[in-house]
């Protein structure tokens, strides 16, 4: 594959694959297998932790360039799409979920180690690792006041690690965190409901001060979300019940709930479309929330997870 736009790289957790999906067309165009690659590059001497791999995240690096989690694996790999090879390899704790990338440094969450890696990615190889709560998920950075925010999501707790004075504050939460979202001065935390009792929610946190501004309930169990700021809308993803929540973000209110079906999973917004994984049916959907409806599915991988619009 060739350095193009409108590219929407897909991470199959469950296939060991990534899908590429031409996002004009909206049609896969591509499916590349991680292990045909480590087979093909077997002179650098990549080896597997596991059977399998379990890519679950990925972040771009550069054009060619993307770095794919894998939480079966215990693992970081570089992996140039157009030459179609995995470049670098290194191997983190247990269970890695989400990474982060400032300038030349990596940081990933392992969800079994209860920890964050630091990478070099220069040379690709570890240089810490910090202690954090309770099966560590997810991972953002604020670069402006370079402080890194990790969600415990057995924990009740988000972990503020702040890079330059080398601090670690861990801030209590009355539901567990799952993923995070950063819009400007807000950092939205998205809580899973549990034991029946806690619903999911949805807290907005004030970066200049660290309060809670927000603390929007939602039935089900949510996983990921857009704010479109210029609007004032939320959509939320609701893995439990397949159904996507629009949310007035100034009133805290569901303005609607579309009944979508499947395993909702994880979102991504590139003009007035919503691309979201369905993790049952191997699909990611393409909604229009302009006309408020479904306009595409697109068969992919088994398990998709992470998306990456390059």
């Amino acid at each position: 594959m060739g350095t193009c736009s409108e590219k929407l790289i897909v991470s199959n957790a469950g296939s060991d694959s990534l899908s590429i999906i031409d996002m004009k067309e909206n049609r896969k165009i591509e499916e590349i297998y991680i292990l045909s690659l480590i087979n093909k590059n077997k002179n650098k001497n990549l080896s597997l932790n596991d059977d399998r791999i379990g890519p679950h995240h990925i972040v771009k690096s550069n054009s060619d360039t993307i770095y794919s989690v894998n939480s079966y694996d215990n693992s970081i790999y570089k992996i140039n799409l157009k030459n179609k090879e995995i470049e670098n390899v290194v191997f983190v704790g247990r269970f890695p979920s989400h990474m982060e990338k400032v300038e030349n440094y990596i940081y990933v969450t392992n969800s079994d180690s209860n920890s964050v890696t630091i990478i070099d990615d220069k040379d690709f190889s570890i240089l810490e690792n910090i202690p954090v709560g309770e099966r560590p998920h997810d991972i953002k950075i604020d670069k402006a006041n370079d402080v890194i925010y990790v969600t415990n999501s057995g924990g009740y707790s988000i972990d503020i690690i702040n890079i330059k004075k080398n601090t670690n504050k861990r801030v209590t939460l009355d539901c567990n965190p799952l993923n995070l979202y950063l819009s400007k001065n807000i950092m939205f935390i998205l809580c899973y409901a549990s034991n029946g009792v806690i619903k999911s929610k949805i807290k907005a946190l004030n970066l200049s001060d660290g309060s809670i501004i927000k603390d929007i309930e939602v039935d089900g169990v949510i996983v990921d979300m857009i704010y479109l700021e210029h609007i004032g809308i939320i959509y939320v993803t609701n893995a439990e019940n397949g159904c996507l929540y629009k949310i007035d973000f100034e009133n805290g209110y569901i303005i609607n709930k579309y009944n979508i079906g499947g395993m909702l999973n994880n979102i991504i917004c590139i003009r007035n479309k919503l691309y979201i994984t369905d993790a049952l049916n191997n699909k990611v959907l393409v909604f229009d929330y302009n006309r408020g409806e479904i306009t595409c599915n697109i068969d992919v991988g088994i398990e998709p997870n992470g998306l990456l619009i390059i």
